[in-house]
């Protein structure tokens, strides 16, 4: 309720800060576009050396190789995704890779490797941009008073680890 609060109650962006959301992050807007992945999916490995293998791999035939000699089974998929989902920082990174070069994404208990085949334009209409960096704008808003209210009560509150659990001191 409090979040609820706080968000219904700030003052809706002008144009000119939408306008200035929408240019910095051309991933949902300008630039916006909907790839085509060929993704190999796949548990992740235990051994060290594998995982060394599959962070040199620069072809999605370099991952399988790897894969099947270390006699991990995996299966290939094929995924259509929109360039708008991604945090900024890392479309940044994918859509920096030189072309054909897998990124792997882990997850729990397995990974995805993941190559871009195919690029298509998905320009929005004006009303569809800003309705979409209102939403994304708020949604930035949230996680902030989230952030914030969350610093403040850590500050405050006595938090006590059990042994083995605690952070590491701060420097």
């Amino acid at each position: 309720m409090l979040i609820s609060k706080r968000v219904n109650s700030s003052q809706l962006p002008s144009a000119d800060e939408i306008s200035k959301f929408e240019a910095s992050r051309p991933e949902m807007f300008a630039n916006r576009e909907i790839w085509t992945l060929q993704q190999i999916i796949y548990p992740l490995p235990q051994q060290a050396a594998v995982t060394a293998k599959l962070s040199a791999a620069k072809t999605l035939d370099e991952v399988a190789q790897a894969l099947t000699s270390a006699g991990v089974q995996f299966k290939r998929d094929s995924k259509k995704i929109d360039t708008a989902v991604f945090p900024h920082a890392i479309y940044t990174q994918i859509a920096g890779l030189p072309s054909g070069e897998p990124f792997i994404v882990p997850g729990p208990g397995k990974a995805i490797a993941n190559v871009i085949s195919g690029r298509e334009a998905a320009p929005l209409s004006a009303d569809q941009a800003r309705a979409l960096a209102l939403n994304a704008m708020k949604r930035e808003q949230v996680t902030k008073v989230v952030q914030d209210r969350v610093k403040g009560l850590r500050t405050t509150a006595k938090i006590e680890y059990q042994p083995g659990f605690a952070p590491p001191p701060s420097k």
